[in-house]
């Protein structure tokens, strides 16, 4: 469990992050584009103020999610795996459905922690 929750601070920890929320909350025409954001939040709050501001927020939405995320899969994996493995062999086309079937219930499961 506490390796799904490592594994999700490295996916999401980034300062991509903090500049797509910015340029998602700007009105229209306020930067030029993505490189522009990061040249003001540079110049205004310092390369701390991209690396670490809005951190906080960031990893308490992050950490739990991916940590849902990465245990509904595992758990509708090996569920799954272990209902086809007892199919007779014409029917063994099932097992192709695993990781779609795997991937929606781990999306779904990582935005319980949201509410």
């Amino acid at each position: 469990m506490l390796l799904r929750h490592v594994a999700s601070f490295f996916c999401q920890v980034t300062p991509v992050e903090r500049v797509k929320c910015i340029l998602q909350a700007a009105p229209a025409g306020e930067f030029e584009g993505p490189v522009d954001c990061v040249a003001q939040i540079v110049r205004t709050d310092g390369i701390q103020g991209l690396l670490t501001r809005g951190l906080g927020v960031t990893l308490l939405r992050e950490v739990p999610s991916y940590g849902f995320y990465f245990g509904a899969y595992e758990f509708t994996k090996t569920s799954l795996l272990a209902l086809v493995s007892g199919l007779p062999p014409s029917a063994q086309w099932c097992s192709a459905l695993v990781p779609l079937v795997g991937g929606a219930a781990a999306g779904a499961a990582a935005r319980l922690p949201d509410f």
